[in-house]
């Protein structure tokens, strides 16, 4: 099942942090619990993702006992998973996923969408998981930055979505392609709106000067 809310996350597109916090509530998690969660999501940025109560306790400032009962509560609350794992040494080596809670936040997102406060990062989610659906691959970094720059322009969810869907009918889905129609519409539009405004200006001094 592609998780879009992880697949942000992978590529540093998300603020995991961000969202964890703001649904800290409906997530229905203690303290302990959320700071221990965030470094396991901290150290899941560094590639790392051995468990370790040790360096956990260390990084949290919490006593190794404490750890060792939050990590169990974060298990049987399913924020958490723990495998084995084989190294080139044959040693075992416990190593944890939080596809999870990646899943918890993406339901969360989507059931509370009327939020203005996260409208913006929904409108990327939406958009990126359209786009990779009809892919059939994750976008890479450089294809979720030209997202974030139709965001950070202002372009209109709807302008890009006709592109988008105009792009599938022609058979040809690259966003780069889509971002120049983009650009171009946008720059278009903008044009007419400047035209527009004059238009009203010019009217305005013709008034007065009768």
């Amino acid at each position: 099942m592609n998780n879009v809310v992880k697949g942000l996350f992978l590529i540093k597109a998300l603020n995991i942090h961000k969202l964890i916090l703001h649904f800290y509530n409906e997530l229905a998690l203690t303290a302990d619990e959320l700071r221990i969660l965030l470094k396991l999501f901290d150290l899941l940025n560094e590639n790392n993702n051995g468990l370790s109560i040790k360096e956990l306790a260390d990084a949290t400032l919490l006593n190794q006992e404490i750890v060792a009962e939050v990590v169990n509560a974060l298990l049987e609350k399913g924020f958490l998973a723990i495998e084995i794992e084989t190294t080139k040494n044959k040693k075992a080596k416990e190593i944890y996923n939080l596809d999870q809670t990646f899943l918890k936040v993406e339901n969360l997102l989507k059931k509370n969408n009327h939020s203005s406060s996260f409208a913006e990062e929904m409108g990327l989610t939406a958009i990126i998981d359209f786009i990779t659906k009809e892919l059939g691959r994750n976008l890479t970094s450089f294809e979720v930055s030209i997202v974030r720059k139709w965001q950070s322009e202002n372009i209109s969810t709807g302008l890009i979505k006709d592109v988008l869907i105009d792009s599938l009918k022609k058979g040809r889905l690259n966003i780069q392609t889509v971002d120049s129609i983009i650009n171009s519409k946008s720059s278009s539009k903008a044009k007419d709106l400047d035209l527009d405004t004059k238009n009203i200006i010019d009217e305005f001094y013709s008034s007065i000067k009768k």
